[in-house]
């Protein structure tokens, strides 16, 4: 796909025909980054115009394919992503069709920056024809598809975000978890014909019938009773499922309630990055309207969405705040760092202790950002390091009955598609014994403030 002037795109098959991206002859696919958002967004796509599909989560071929045309070097993400297109190209029925790949991109240090320079020589090379890549920026907050789509997407992502909670509150707390599950997929597929265009009820509508019918589901305790540890680290890694080895429901099992770091706080941060001009992206007139536009009504967005599905009970509404995040961080990491770790840093301290448990810094394989992450967090995850954060972000912080010297548990797992081994099961399980102990001091700290 290429843009014209007026941000307009087209697709230019192998034979020179240039055609629309909304031409029916073409197809999108979606490589999974979170089930549940992904098969939001491509609807959001489709009722674009676009002919979006979603792959599905990955497996032991789409890795075994991945693994084939690479050295080994690259991330876990990289290494999926090109194998969900190898597996769609060796399994696909119509070999004519033409084939647009959905593939996000990034400048800096981490090597999502070199994917779609990869996949575009792998397909140079290999003389795949009609195959192209759509590779959209992150630092241009994916402009370029016009205001009415990214309202709709923006939806989508919220959405999706808030229903991963939910989900991973019925894995930890629903009495019968499978019937959870069920109704909770049943859910999931009413929205997305609702944001395809497909339903009767339109968004908000389906929205409230989905939270309202959620919220019936029985619960063996509350969820602000309930135990939570926080998933965060590389975006990629920590939202899908295959990649993470189920990390979340693992967790559930164990009576935590996982809180996966959400996709629209990335969003946030790069508005966060424009605004402090930490980053000044290559927008034409119509690249700035949908920058302005989205900007003005998306935490209007976020907070309707948001306080409808808290109405579940299944989850504690919190709008993002990217600027209160960093202002928890910035005595640390300066700003200009651009990436996760100011974001996870500056999340960690301010929620440590008061909501979560545990923290889990998950990503691919020699990660840079999350190595760095880690080389940080080890230093700072006592209650004294907390203070200190709250003094500099100038914030007074609330006496909640832990000392100076206690440590919150966290854990860093470096995932490579391969099972987990023997040292990271036992270090994941020595992990919850340690995250259980500060729960039950949590509980109890709660029960003493009701007296």
């Amino acid at each position: 796909p290429k843009y014209e002037e007026k941000s307009m795109m087209y697709f230019i098959d192998s034979n020179g025909e240039k055609m629309s991206l909304k031409d029916p002859r073409i197809k999108m696919i979606m490589p999974s980054m979170g089930d549940v958002s992904t098969q939001l967004f491509a609807a959001a796509l489709r009722r674009a115009g676009i002919n979006a599909h979603w792959m599905g989560v990955s497996d032991k071929e789409t890795l075994r394919c991945g693994r084939t045309v690479t050295t080994g070097k690259e991330c876990l993400p990289m290494i999926l992503c090109v194998g969900s297109m190898i597996k769609y190209l060796k399994h696909r029925k119509d070999k004519n069709e033409k084939l647009v790949i959905f593939q996000p991109r990034a400048a800096g240090y981490c090597r999502l920056g070199q994917y779609h320079v990869f996949m575009n020589m792998l397909i140079k090379e290999r003389k795949i024809k009609d195959v192209a890549l759509l590779s959209l920026a992150n630092e241009e907050k994916y402009a370029g598809l016009g205001t009415r789509f990214t309202i709709n997407a923006w939806r989508a992502i919220v959405a999706g975000d808030v229903l991963d909670d939910i989900r991973n509150t019925l894995w930890a707390l629903a009495k019968d978890t499978k019937q959870a599950e069920d109704i909770f997929n049943e859910e999931v597929d009413k929205l997305t014909l609702s944001i395809d265009g497909l339903s009767q009820a339109d968004f908000y509508q389906q929205l409230k019938l989905t939270s309202k019918r959620l919220g019936e589901i029985p619960l063996k305790m509350k969820l602000k009773d309930a135990p939570k540890i926080a998933i965060m680290g590389e975006i990629f890694v920590r939202r899908d499922s295959f990649s993470n080895k189920d990390l979340a429901k693992r967790l559930a099992r164990r009576g935590f309630v996982p809180r996966v770091s959400h996709l629209s706080e990335w969003i946030y941060y790069l508005t966060y990055m424009i605004n402090n001009k930490l980053h000044i992206p290559n927008y034409n007139f119509m690249g700035w309207m949908e920058f302005y536009i989205s900007d003005v009504v998306q935490k209007r967005m976020e907070k309707k969405i948001k306080d409808i599905l808290a109405e579940s009970n299944l989850y504690e509404r919190e709008l993002v705040d990217i600027e209160d995040i960093m202002r928890y961080s910035k005595h640390i990491l300066p700003k200009d760092l651009k990436g996760e770790p100011g974001m996870i840093i500056g999340t960690m301290l301010r929620d440590i202790f008061t909501k979560y448990a545990g923290i889990v810094n998950i990503g691919p394989f020699s990660c840079m950002p999350v190595r760095f992450t880690e080389s940080i967090a080890n230093n700072i995850l006592d209650m004294n390091s907390k203070m200190e954060a709250y003094k500099f972000a100038g914030e007074k912080i609330k006496e909640n009955g832990f000392k100076k010297n206690d440590r919150i548990p966290f854990l860093t797992i470096e995932a490579d598609g391969n099972p987990w081994t023997q040292i990271i099961e036992a270090r994941f399980e020595a992990f919850c014994l340690q995250a259980a102990r500060v729960a039950e001091k949590q509980e109890k700290i709660r029960k003493e403030s009701k007296i």
